[in-house]
């Protein structure tokens, strides 16, 4: 299977069909990766974590003092525009060579420089590993007040969220 680009929740675009696949296994294990790079290298990807939810994904520019905006996926293309750093863009899609397509047919943007430098951040990335830590915080809280004494009450509860 060959593909060249995927959407942010995992959906590789097949190259020789029209189609797509899942990037995700879903084993009795658990959660893993049903696909990975048959290269030397990993691809080059603006996102390496997959978004919990499908659909349009946020990033940061963070190429000072601007990125800019191409009418396809490569440098030869033409500047259509630029972001200033700060700048928050949506993109629908990764391709395997660091570029994001826009959303709404904006245009491309390199999520690197030619020297590597990082031109865009995943905003998404940033606000899931922020919910799991939240998670994780008020599953401990629970447990803290489940393994508390019987009878213990809202005491028990105080002293857990403390």
């Amino acid at each position: 299977v060959v593909g060249s680009s995927e959407t942010f929740d995992g959906w590789v675009k097949l190259d020789a069909t029209a189609g797509w696949v899942s990037r995700r296994a879903q084993g009795s294990r658990g959660e893993g990766e049903a696909l990975v790079s048959a290269g030397d290298s990993a691809p080059l990807r603006a996102a390496t974590e997959l978004a919990d939810r499908p659909g349009p994904q946020r990033f940061r520019v963070v190429g000072c003092p601007q990125a800019e905006v191409f009418v396809a996926p490569g440098r030869s293309a033409s500047v259509v525009g630029t972001r200033a750093c700060g700048e928050e863009v949506v993109a629908e899609w990764q391709a395997y060579n660091g570029w994001v397509r826009l959303a709404e047919r904006a245009g491309w943007m390199p999520s690197h420089d030619l020297e590597g430098t990082q031109l865009l951040q995943a905003i998404f990335a940033e606000e899931q590993r922020q919910r799991r830590e939240a998670l994780a915080a008020v599953q401990a809280c629970l447990d803290r007040a489940a393994a508390a004494p019987a009878g213990a009450g809202m005491q028990g509860l105080r002293v857990a969220i403390a």
